[in-house]
């Protein structure tokens, strides 16, 4: 069954549905993230503004397994406009010098002019993505550190 962007919607607001008991925000390029670790979700909370036609606040990033401030091996998504997410498997760690998560995986190759997915390239922006963690620098020794997510679910 091929992944829709209303496929993708309804599961994050699958995900979105419960407040997250163990959460945190991040920075992705520009955009703040919301890593769920019990779901093993990174979603949108605020799109940048040259992904906003097309990627809505809620929309899934990244599913699969995400260690706080350990090991994340799963499936990450690029998109595009007026296309469908394409998946692919990435895995990473927390880099504390980042300080945040680095996901590396062969991204998917699109057509010139279209949707399809031609190939694979570790030579492509989306073959590494960071996502730099939000939290203040003292959150190990205060406990404040995750924070709590916003009141904005997912996108029309």
């Amino acid at each position: 069954m091929p992944l829709t962007v209303d496929r993708l919607a309804a599961f994050a607001a699958m995900l979105l549905a419960a407040a997250p008991a163990f959460a945190a925000e991040f920075d992705h390029n520009g955009s703040r993230m919301e890593i769920d670790y019990e779901k093993g979700a990174i979603v949108y909370r605020t799109v940048k503004s040259s992904l906003a036609g097309f990627v809505r606040p809620g929309f899934v990033a990244f599913t699969g397994r995400i260690e706080k401030k350990g090991s994340v091996e799963g499936t990450a998504f690029t998109f595009r406009r007026s296309c469908e997410p394409a998946p692919y498997p990435v895995a990473g760690h927390y880099d504390p010098a980042l300080p945040g998560y680095v996901l590396t995986g062969a991204s998917p190759v699109r057509e010139k002019n279209g949707c399809g997915v031609t190939g694979y390239t570790i030579d492509s922006p989306n073959a590494r993505l960071e996502f730099v963690d939000l939290a203040p620098a003292d959150a190990e020794t205060t406990g404040t550190g995750d924070a709590q997510p916003n009141a904005q679910g997912p996108g029309p």
